[in-house]
């Protein structure tokens, strides 16, 4: 996945931003590289309508975040995660 060039307020803290304060506009840009995996996994439970199949692995994640004033940069290379999973989910109302 790889999504650039989002505008997003910079609020600087998280009180700041609760409270609606005084933001700075700014741009966002991440990228996710999944590894591939067979490690594939189902959950289901009928007594709590919930039914789930998931592929278990890794993902490789880098970010830029920019506003006037400054800019933040990921590590090298991203961030890798240790777990990580993609899947399919159905529960409540969408079990049956």
């Amino acid at each position: 996945m790889d999504v650039r060039n989002v505008e997003m307020e910079d609020y600087h803290d998280f009180v700041n931003a609760i409270l609606d304060g005084p933001s700075e506009e700014g741009l966002v840009s991440f990228r996710a590289d999944w590894a591939a995996s067979t490690n594939k996994r189902r959950f289901h439970n009928s007594a709590r309508q919930y039914d789930g199949s998931m592929v278990l692995n890794t993902a490789t994640c880098s970010w830029i975040g920019e506003t006037a004033e400054a800019r933040y940069v990921s590590s090298p290379g991203g961030q890798i995660t240790i777990y990580a999973e993609v899947g399919e989910v159905r529960n409540g109302v969408f079990f049956s």
